[in-house]
């Protein structure tokens, strides 16, 4: 079911709600020694080095650093910040023509070409279908849906939910149109045409909570409705015509400098490791 069939509503407060915010977050990472260890796990090196091995989209993380444009708070205001507002606009312009560059780069050299609204529509799915399963504990769902290190993520905190609680989820509307804030390569080797694509999507919704404590049915069962920005990260296996979800990242502020690509092999596998977790907290805030 994608947001589209959905009506959108916005009259919440604008705090995030998520299946994990329950959670305590420092109990629910995956350690990288695991992750690491996983059976049929390829290191980043032998991907180029390697062609006996099959590589497929579920080994895949988020390793490198990507520009998202800040929006909302986020995005300072002309009259009170102009120089970092104009900071802002610039960075998106350059955003935008390294976008246009990219998909003109897969179409001519990669020999790729993507049909972006059937992506979109399946984003959506695969975003409501994996955020139900995670609510639900369908453990045997994961797999399918997100790559290696979402689904050690997720499975850890998974773990660590309070069992007495049954808890359901739902998106009850859109805040704002499902966009696709990023498209870029994922080139391994010299394949063309390219087998693997990473997008970026930006969700905007209105997110229900349903909890019901299964020891006592007596008691109410809770409910919380909430607004909720993400930006996802999926891999789009062109061969076998899978989409995955592969991780969440967060704006960049216009505080921050330009994201610069990561060339270490262990700092890669630390990124992808993070951002396969889907409820983790920003550590930096707006400081202007």
């Amino acid at each position: 079911m994608s947001f589209a069939r959905i009506r959108p509503r916005a009259s919440v407060s604008s705090s995030l709600v998520r299946p994990a915010a329950f959670l305590d977050p420092s109990k629910c990472f995956a350690t990288p020694g695991r992750l690491l260890q996983s059976n049929g796990y390829l290191p980043i090196r032998g991907y180029a080095d390697n062609t006996q091995h099959a590589i497929s989209s579920y080994q895949l993380g988020v390793g490198s650093n990507d520009y998202i444009p800040p929006t909302g708070p986020n995005l300072p205001k002309i009259t009170e910040h102009t120089r970092l507002y104009f900071t802002a606009l610039g960075r998106y312009q350059l955003h935008l023509f390294k976008q246009t560059l990219t998909k003109i780069l897969l179409r001519l050299k990669y020999r790729t070409k993507l049909d972006y609204k059937d992506l979109e529509v399946r984003a959506e799915d695969a975003y409501i279908e994996l955020n139900k399963s995670f609510a639900a504990r369908k453990i045997s769902n994961l797999s399918n849906l997100s790559t290696m290190f979402v689904e050690e993520n997720l499975k850890d905190r998974i773990k660590n939910m309070n069992k007495d609680w049954k808890l359901s989820w739902y998106v009850e509307g859109t805040i704002e149109k499902t966009k696709c804030v990023s498209v870029s390569p994922i080139a391994i080797g010299q394949e063309e045409p390219l087998r693997f694509v990473q997008l970026i999507y930006r969700f905007h919704t209105l997110q229900k909570l349903e909890l019901i404590y299964m020891k006592n049915k007596n008691i109410p069962k809770k409910m919380e409705e909430k607004k909720v920005l993400d930006y996802i990260v999926f891999v789009y296996d062109t061969q076998e015509d899978k989409l995955r979800v592969m991780g969440s990242v967060f704006e960049t502020l216009v505080t921050e400098p330009l994201p610069v690509q990561i060339t270490s092999e262990k700092l890669v596998l630390a990124a992808m490791q993070t951002k396969g977790d889907l409820f983790r907290k920003r550590s930096t805030l707006p400081n202007f």
